[in-house]
């Protein structure tokens, strides 16, 4: 995928002039200094507008996430799923992720590295985000199971507020631990982590 390495780029320069420019502030704690997250969001069409970055950094620990914005421009998309689903959790290009760090969450580690997330829906107000080693995949349709390391529970919400472009977020919860949230629609879902 050839927009992920110049968009990380974008979003650890970005978060290295937002360090440089609170450097000077008095009063900061130790982890305002320390964790700094950044969701970018693209607005328009074309192959580079339609993606979303979101990106976190705990100490020397680094996550950036990779996905495609796609618009519900009045329809409800997520109803549409059979109980069972897997859903490439953007458009176009499956989302991808990379952590230089171990997460562990629900009582599983998933080493650090490179994967590509899906989404599946369980049914009712259930859904899981898978980690699956396959990277280069073009929406759910290559999606093996059989590659999948983990699949982690989501904590789900619905609001009241509407949310039309896909919208992956990362962030910090302490200086060790963070969350990943999807919003779509009505739709809220996210996944506490802790990094080791």
């Amino acid at each position: 995928m050839r927009e992920f390495p110049i968009l990380r780029l974008l979003s650890v320069l970005l978060v290295l002039l937002s360090i440089a420019c609170n450097s000077g502030r008095d009063g900061e704690s130790g982890l305002s200094q320390t964790v700094r997250a950044s969701n970018q969001q693209s607005e328009g069409s074309g192959p580079t507008l339609d993606r979303g970055t979101a990106f976190l950094s705990v100490g020397e620990h680094e996550i950036v996430i990779n996905y495609g914005r796609p618009e519900l421009a009045g329809r409800d998309m997520l109803s549409q799923l059979q109980a069972g689903s897997v859903w490439r959790l953007g458009m176009n290009e499956a989302t991808e992720i990379e952590s230089t760090s171990a997460l562990r969450a629900a009582g599983k580690t998933i080493p650090a590295g490179r994967y590509t997330l899906f989404a599946r829906y369980l049914g009712g107000e259930h859904w899981e985000l898978l980690f699956n080693q396959k990277m280069g995949q073009w929406g759910a349709f290559e999606h093996d199971p059989a590659l999948d390391i983990a699949s982690l529970p989501l904590s789900l919400e619905r609001s009241s507020e509407s949310t039309d472009r896909l919208t992956l977020g990362l962030e910090p919860q302490s200086h060790d631990s963070g969350r990943l949230t999807i919003a779509w629609g009505s739709l809220r879902l996210a996944l506490d982590f802790r990094l080791e």
